[in-house]
């Protein structure tokens, strides 16, 4: 995958995750309120791993670039 699309790809899973968030505020879904606490960390860590994983392919992408030049 491309630097680009690393981007997009970051973008996007941050946009989900605002978005479930949106909805658990304005009540249109409510699941995380119906969660035990233990899945609601896993959740948080979900979002975190998700974000750390990619800017790990970010930062392995931009040493592919810097040994090319």
């Amino acid at each position: 995958m491309t630097m680009l699309g690393l981007v997009y790809l970051n973008m996007l899973w941050n946009l989900l995750f605002i978005l479930m968030a949106i909805s658990e505020m304005t009540g249109v879904t409510s699941v995380h309120g119906s969660l035990p606490w233990y899945l609601k960390w896993w959740w948080i860590c979900g979002l975190a791993a998700g974000n750390l994983v990619i800017h790990l392919l970010m930062i392995s992408k931009l040493g592919d670039t810097n040994a090319s030049h």
